[in-house]
């Protein structure tokens, strides 16, 4: 395999809002010859989220009908990339028009409205259940993942605002896991199979992360704002001064 100059950080020991931060070995990875700098640096926390959602937490299986439920973001494209060829059926949703197409676009076979209230009812009657969700916004969405689950079905918790409560029961009555997920307890081996499986995709042309805008450093506030603001649609970039 191919390897452009250079590498870019998967987390650091220091913080990496600068010119210069401190590594260690294992948060460093090879820029893949095909990607620029921008794409390559927008592959880091997506990307390494959304493998270790989908196959160490969520055991992603062929036969599966997978929701990416808030498939417009960072996270959310990057799995629908992943799921290439590895998942029966792949449904997504989005909260625009724009994000709903760009997530039609990134693989998914439907694409749901979340800020419509019925959008549980659609995805179960389109899916005829749902084996794995990836839920971005737990707090909001956990009750009505429930309802429209396969049996034994799982939801791996990504994101999350605030608290919820749910009957313990509606888990029970179809034998569904609930699993939580936070990428920084990945381990150094995790890590590399994760960056591994990473390049394979790059090189079949399976993953290719977009990118909606970047910022000078100095401007890093305007980027959180943005986020805030508009929080799907692809990946941001803090670009360093020449």
């Amino acid at each position: 395999m191919r390897w452009g100059r250079g590498s870019i950080p998967q987390g650091s020991v220091s913080g990496t809002y600068a010119e210069y931060c401190i590594c260690s070995p294992d948060q460093i990875f090879p820029v893949p010859a095909k990607l620029g700098w921008v794409e390559a640096a927008s592959l880091g926390v997506p990307y390494f989220t959304a493998v270790r959602a989908l196959f160490t937490k969520g055991g992603i299986a062929e036969s599966d009908s997978v929701l990416i439920h808030g498939a417009s973001g960072g996270v959310g494209l990057a799995c629908l990339q992943l799921l290439a060829g590895r998942a029966s059926r792949v449904f997504g949703t989005a909260g625009s028009k724009a994000g709903m197409d760009l997530v039609l676009r990134n693989g998914a076979e439907a694409c749901f409205n979340h800020n419509d209230e019925k959008h549980f009812e659609e995805i179960k009657r389109a899916s005829g259940g749902i084996d794995l969700v990836v839920e971005m916004l737990a707090n909001v969405n956990l009750n009505g993942d429930i309802t429209m689950l396969a049996q034994g079905a799982r939801i791996v918790v990504v994101g999350s605002r605030g608290r919820t409560s749910f009957s313990p029961r509606d888990l029970m009555s179809g034998e569904h896991t609930l699993i939580g997920l936070r990428v920084t307890q990945s381990s150094s081996e995790e890590r590399a199979s994760y960056a591994k499986l990473i390049e394979e995709g790059i090189e079949q042309g399976q993953i290719r992360p977009p990118v909606r805008a970047e910022f000078a450093l100095e401007d890093a506030y305007r980027a959180h704002r943005e986020l805030m603001e508009n929080p799907s649609a692809g990946s941001m970039a803090l670009l360093l001064s020449k």
